[in-house]
């Protein structure tokens, strides 16, 4: 499986790439720093790419605006969001706006290798700590 890793942070892109890679076949091909330079890559490699990992928080459109792009320019093409913005509106508007995962940055580093696992198989897929999140803020509304 090939993976793009959208995020502008260097630390998180290398320790992503080593965390994905430990899977046998699973391959990050093409990386971004921002909105527009993911455009670009994920143009250059859309038929290779089976999901894309994005973070929400970018500096020139945020990550909810790459996933809308996407589903309208690569439908194939799954978006797993990877934010510290682990409550709602942003999960919400993530999963509207045609996200198939959404996994908090305190998850544990497993959570993202599941993650991965369910949405390529098909499924959604929420890290246990932004259900427990979205469950606590329903519980108080």
């Amino acid at each position: 499986m090939k993976l793009a890793l959208i995020d502008d942070h260097k630390l998180v892109h290398d320790g992503f790439k080593r965390l994905i890679e430990t899977e046998k076949d699973w391959q990050v091909i093409c990386q971004a720093d921002s909105y527009q330079s993911a455009i670009d890559v994920l143009h250059q490699h859309q038929n290779e790419l089976s999901i894309a990992i994005v973070d929400i928080s970018l500096p020139d459109k945020n990550g909810i605006e790459l996933a809308k792009y996407c589903a309208a320019q690569f439908p194939a093409l799954k978006i797993i969001v990877v934010s510290m913005y682990d409550h709602n509106p942003y999960v919400a508007n993530a999963l509207d706006a045609g996200v198939k995962g959404y996994i908090s940055k305190r998850a544990a580093s497993d959570e993202l290798l599941t993650g991965i696992e369910k949405v390529a198989a098909g499924d959604t897929y929420l890290s246990q700590d932004v259900i427990n999140k979205l469950h606590f803020n329903d519980g108080n509304r």
